[in-house]
C-alpha cells in the first residue's frame, strides 16, 4: 500500500473529485463511476480518498487498515479504527481490509479464534492479503497444522512479491524446528521457486542456516541463475562459521558437480586451488605484512608462495577436510627463493570443534619433511581443520618460502 500523498491532489480535492467522476461517469454512470474510482484511490492512496470524501467500503477499509498500521509502527493504537471497519462492512460486507482491521483488533483483545475466523474470511476474498496470510500462517505454525501452513506459504510466495518480503522470515525461523522442519521435506523435493529468496533470507539469519541448507540438499541444489550471486556458497560460509561442519559437507556435495576430491585432500589439486567452497577449497588470508599466492614450479606443478615481512605472524591459510578416523602421516616439500631467506611455518592440525592442535609441525629448511610420530584422528573429530602459520619473521627483513607439496596419508 503506497502511503505517500501527492500534496498537490490534496491542495484542489473538490477539482480532482469532479473531473475524475466526469470522465468515467462517460462510460459507467455517475454512481458506478464514482464507487470505482474511489476504490482506485483507495488503493494508491487511502488518506486523499477518505478526504475526497469517497467512503466506499473498500475505501473505508483501506484507510482503517492503514490507520491501524500507522498506530502499531507509532505504539499507539488508534481507537477509531474498529468503527471504520465496521462501517466499511456496512457498505460492502465482503471487505478484506476491514476484516483484517477487525481480526488483528480480536487478536489484540487475546480473541484468538475468532480473529482467525475473521482472518480466514478475509483470506478468501484475495490471494493477496499479506497481513491475512502472515497472521494465518503463524497461527497454523502454532496449531501444529504445519502441512496447511506450508501449503498457504506456498500458494501465497507464487503469487505476491509484497508476500514474500513478508513471509520468508516467518518461514526460515518456523524452520529452526526440527519438528516442523521434518513435515516440509515434499515441498522441499519439488523444488520450489522461491527456495533460493529463502535462502538469501537465511543468509541474513544465522541460526535458520542448517535447516535450510538440509532443505537445498533435498531439492537437489541451486543451479544456474538459481544461484545468482552465490547464494549457495554465502550459506556455506555461514555454516562453516557457525561449526556446523556435516551441514556443510552435505551442501558441498550437493552444490559441486564433478570433482570433489577437496573434501579428503589437503594437497594442492585443482579442486583443492579453486577458492570455491572455501575453506574446503583452500582459504588464503593476505594482509599488510604477509602476501600469499598460487604459483607454478618449473616442472608446472602448483605450490604455495609465502612472503612475509616485518614481524609478521599468524595465520597465512585454512583448509577444512573429512577423514575417517584413524593414524595418519603428514609430509611436506618446502623450497626457498635464493635471494630471501624462509619464512619460518607451521602446520597445525586440530578438530573442527577443538581449541587445541592434534599435531603441530615447523618448516625451517627446504626440501621433504614429515612430522615425528603419526597424527590420530578420533572418531569423534568430523572435520579436521589444516592452517598454515607464520612464526615470527625478524623486524626489518623480508623472507619467502615455496609450499611444493603437502599431504596427509592414512597409515
Amino acid at each position: 500500500m503506497d502511503m505517500d500523498m501527492d500534496m498537490d491532489m490534496v491542495k484542489q480535492p473538490k477539482k480532482l473529485k469532479a473531473i475524475a467522476c466526469a470522465i468515467i461517469a462517460i462510460g459507467l454512470g455517475f454512481t458506478a463511476a464514482t464507487n470505482a474510482i474511489s476504490n482506485v484511490f483507495a488503493k494508491k492512496n487511502p488518506p486523499l480518498a477518505y478526504q475526497l470524501g469517497w467512503k466506499t467500503g473498500p475505501a473505508l477499509g483501506e484507510y482503517a487498515e492503514l490507520r491501524m498500521k500507522l498506530g502499531v509502527m507509532a505504539k499507539n493504537p488508534d481507537k477509531g479504527v474498529e468503527p471504520l471497519a465496521l462501517a466499511a462492512l456496512r457498505k460492502e460486507a465482503i471487505t478484506p481490509p476491514a476484516l483484517n482491521v477487525l481480526a488483528l483488533a480480536a487478536a489484540d483483545r487475546g480473541e484468538i479464534e475468532r480473529a482467525y475466523s475473521l482472518f480466514a474470511q478475509s483470506d478468501l476474498q484475495s490471494r493477496r492479503n499479506v497481513v491475512a496470510e502472515v497472521w494465518l500462517i503463524e497461527y497454523l505454525l502454532k496449531k501444529d497444522r504445519v502441512v496447511d501452513a506450508i501449503g498457504k506459504f506456498d500458494v501465497a510466495m507464487r503469487v505476491s512479491v509484497e508476500g514474500q518480503k513478508a513471509l520468508l522470515p516467518v518461514l526460515a525461523m518456523a524452520l529452526r524446528e526440527d519438528k516442523i522442519f521434518g513435515q516440509t521435506k515434499d515441498v522441499f523435493r519439488k523444488k520450489p521457486v522461491w527456495l533460493p529468496a529463502l535462502v538469501e533470507t537465511a543468509i541474513a539469519l544465522p541460526d535458520t542456516q542448517p535447516n535450510v541448507a538440509r532443505a537445498v540438499v533435498i531439492a537437489g541444489g541451486l543451479a544456474g541463475q538459481q544461484d545468482a550471486g552465490g547464494l549457495s556458497q554465502n550459506l556455506f560460509t555461514g555454516l562453516v562459521t557457525q561449526k556446523q561442519y556435516d551441514v556443510a559437507r552435505q551442501l558441498y556435495r550437493t552444490q559441486v558437480k564433478g570433482d570433489q576430491g577437496a573434501l579428503t585432500s589437503i594437497g594442492f589439486t585443482p579442486s583443492t586451488i579453486s577458492g570455491s567452497y572455501a575453506p574446503i577449497a583452500w582459504e588464503l588470508k593476505q594482509n599488510e605484512k604477509v602476501q600469499t599466492e598460487w604459483e607454478l614450479s618449473r616442472t608446472g606443478k602448483t605450490m604455495l608462495s609465502v612472503t612475509a615481512g616485518n614481524g609478521a605472524n599468524g595465520p597465512v591459510a585454512r583448509k577444512l577436510v573429512f577423514l575417517k578416523p584413524g593414524r595418519y602421516s603428514l609430509t611436506i616439500q618446502a623450497g626457498k627463493d635464493d635471494a630471501y631467506p624462509m619464512v619460518p611455518l607451521d602446520i597445525a592440525l586440530r578438530c573442527g570443534h577443538a581449541q587445541f592442535p592434534l599435531m603441530q609441525m615447523a618448516v625451517t629448511k627446504q626440501g621433504p619433511a614429515r612430522n615425528e610420530g603419526d597424527v590420530l584422528v578420533p572418531p569423534d573429530c568430523n572435520a579436521l581443520i589444516a592452517d598454515i602459520m607464520v612464526r615470527g619473521v625478524a623486524e626489518g627483513t623480508t623472507s619467502r618460502t615455496y609450499l611444493n607439496s603437502i599431504e596427509l596419508k592414512k597409515l
